[in-house]
C-alpha cells in the first residue's frame, strides 16, 4: 500500500508548480498590452495587482492555512486562479478598453490564488516530513520557481500567436489542478508514542545535544501531534548538529522587536522589488531593445519577439528554481561543514542584484538580456531559498505560514514601487498616442538607477545581518565548547 506522505509531497510539489504562474507574466503581458492598447504604466499596474495578491495577502492566507488546514485554502486558490486567468482571457478576446480596474481585479485574484496554494504546499510538506522539513519544503519551493519555465515552454510550443488560448489553458490547468491536489493532500495521523520513539531514534547518535526547540507540550488532534513529532529544527537538515539552539515561538508584532527580522525583511523587500520589476518587464525591455535594433516598427517580427520573450522567461524560471535549491541545500552544507551563516547567501544575492542593475543600465542588445536575466534569477531564487529557512530556524514552525506571510508583504510593497517607477519612466519616453517607445535602452534605463541604489542599501543590511549571525554563532560555539 502506498504511503500517504509521498502522495502529499507530490501533490504539494504540483501545487507549487501551479501556484508560480505569476512568474510567467511576461509571456502574455506584452500581447495583452498591444491587444487592449495599454500604456506601460497600465500593464505594470496589472502586474502590481498580481503582486499585491501574492505578497500583501500572504499573512492572511498564512493565517487561514494555520487555522483551518489545507483543503479549504487549496480549493479557494483553485477558484481564484481559474476566475483570474479566465477573466484575463475574456478581456483579451473582446479587446477590453473600458478601463483597467477590471484587469487589475482579475490579476489580483490570480495572486491571491497563488498565495493560498504556495503557503498550503509549504505547510503540507513541512508537516508531512517533520524530521526532514528542510528537504521536504525544498520541493514545492523549487517547483514554484520552475513554473514560469514550464508554462513559457507550453506557450512557445503550442500557443505562439494564440495568447487567448494560452490564457484559457492557464485558467483550466491551474484551477482544475489545484482542486484535484486538494483531494490528494492529507496530513498523516501520527501515533504519539510512535512519534516519541522516532524522536529518540533521531537523537540516539547525538547524546550531547539537548532536546530543545519543542513546540508543544501536549495535544489531542492530529495536527498537534505532528507538531510534537519533532523539535523545530534540530532533527532536520535545516540546522547543523553542532549548532543546536533553543528557539522560542515568535509571531505577530513581536517579530518587529527583533533587529534581525527587521534587517531580513528590508533585504528581501528591496531585492524582491528589483526582481519583480525585472520579472514583470522582461517583455517591455525586449520590445524596446528589439525595436531599436530593427530601426522601425514595420520590420519587427512578432514571432521572433515572442520567442525572445519565451527564452527569457524560461531562463528566468530555470535559474530561479536552481537558485532556490542552491539557497536551501548548499546553505545547509556550508553551515554544517564550514559554519558559514545562511545570511552570507543573502549578502551574495544583494551584490549580484547591484551588478545586474548597473549592467542593465548600459546594455543595448536584446540578445544579451538573457545573461542578465539568468544572473538576477539565480540571486532571486537563492534569496527565496534561504529566507523561509531563516524564518523557520529563528521563529519556529507553529506559525511559520503566518510569519513567512509577514515577510512576504515587503516584496509586495517594494515591487509595486519599482514597477510604478518603471512604468512612469517608460511612458515618459513613449509616444502618448501609440504608447510605443523607439529609443532603445533609454526607454527604461533610468529605472535601474533606483534599483541600484535600493540594492546597495540591501547589501549594507545583509552585511550587518551576516556579521551579527557570525558573532552569535561564535558565542554559541564558545559556550558549548565546540
Amino acid at each position: 500500500m502506498i504511503s500517504q506522505r509521498p502522495i502529499t509531497l507530490a501533490a504539494a510539489t504540483t501545487v507549487g508548480l501551479l501556484s508560480g504562474t505569476g512568474y510567467a507574466f511576461s509571456s502574455w503581458a506584452p500581447q495583452l498590452s498591444d491587444r487592449c492598447h495599454l500604456s506601460a504604466l497600465s500593464i505594470n499596474l496589472i502586474g502590481i495587482a498580481g503582486n499585491l495578491g501574492v505578497y500583501v495577502m500572504s499573512p492572511f492566507a498564512g493565517k487561514l492555512v494555520d487555522r483551518f488546514g489545507l483543503r479549504l485554502p487549496l480549493m479557494g486558490g483553485a477558484l481564484c486562479l481559474f476566475l483570474g486567468y479566465f477573466g484575463l482571457q475574456y478581456a483579451y478576446r473582446v479587446e477590453w478598453n473600458h478601463g483597467g480596474i477590471v484587469l487589475y481585479f482579475f490579476c489580483f485574484i490570480t495572486g491571491i490564488g497563488s498565495a493560498l496554494g504556495n503557503l498550503a504546499a509549504l505547510n503540507a510538506a513541512a508537516k508531512s516530513y517533520p524530521l526532514n522539513r528542510g528537504s521536504a519544503t525544498a520541493l514545492p519551493i523549487a517547483s514554484y520557481g520552475l513554473s514560469a519555465f514550464v508554462f513559457s515552454r507550453i506557450a512557445h510550443f503550442f500557443f505562439v500567436g494564440h495568447t487567448e488560448r494560452y490564457l484559457l489553458t492557464l485558467a483550466i490547468t491551474c484551477g482544475v489542478g489545484l482542486f484535484l491536489c486538494s483531494l490528494c493532500i492529507k496530513l498523516p495521523s501520527s501515533n504519539l508514542q510512535e512519534n516519541r520513539r522516532t524522536r529518540r531514534k533521531s537523537f540516539s547518535t547525538r547524546d550531547d545535544e539537548p532536546e530543545s526547540g519543542m513546540l508543544l507540550a501536549d495535544g489531542t488532534d492530529d495536527e498537534a501531534e505532528d507538531e510534537i513529532e519533532a523539535p523545530t529544527v534540530i532533527d532536520s537538515v535545516i540546522l547543523p548538529d553542532t549548532e543546536a539552539e533553543v528557539f522560542a515561538e515568535v509571531t505577530g508584532w513581536a517579530l518587529f522587536k527583533h533587529l534581525d527580522f527587521c534587517l531580513m525583511i528590508t533585504i528581501i523587500g528591496l531585492l524582491s522589488g528589483c526582481g519583480l520589476m525585472w520579472i514583470n518587464n522582461i517583455g517591455n525591455n525586449l520590445v524596446a531593445l528589439y525595436r531599436a535594433e530593427v530601426n522601425s516598427l514595420a520590420e519587427m517580427d512578432p514571432v521572433v519577439l515572442e520567442r525572445l520573450q519565451a527564452a527569457n522567461v524560461s531562463v528566468l524560471s530555470l535559474f530561479n528554481c536552481a537558485g532556490r535549491i542552491f539557497g536551501g541545500v548548499v546553505s545547509d552544507v556550508a553551515k554544517t561543514r564550514i559554519r558559514l551563516q545562511r545570511s552570507a547567501f543573502l549578502l551574495g544575492s544583494a551584490v549580484i542584484f547591484v551588478l545586474v542593475s548597473v549592467s542593465a543600465y548600459h546594455n543595448t542588445s536584446s540578445s544579451n538580456l538573457i545573461y542578465y536575466t539568468s544572473a538576477l534569477a539565480s540571486a532571486y531564487g537563492t534569496m527565496f531559498g534561504v529566507g523561509p529557512v531563516l524564518t523557520l530556524e529563528k521563529y519556529g514552525v507553529k506559525d511559520f505560514s503566518f510569519n513567512w506571510g509577514l515577510v512576504s508583504v515587503a516584496p509586495g510593497l517594494s515591487g509595486n514601487l519599482f514597477n510604478l517607477l518603471y512604468g512612469r519612466i517608460y511612458d515618459l519616453h513613449s509616444d502618448p498616442v501609440t504608447h510605443k517607445c523607439d529609443v532603445g535602452v533609454r526607454c527604461y534605463r533610468d529605472a535601474f538607477v533606483f534599483t541600484a541604489v535600493g540594492c546597495s542599501v540591501a547589501v549594507l543590511c545583509a552585511l550587518t545581518l551576516f556579521v551579527r549571525h557570525t558573532r552569535e554563532a561564535r558565542l554559541l560555539a564558545k559556550r558549548s565548547g565546540t
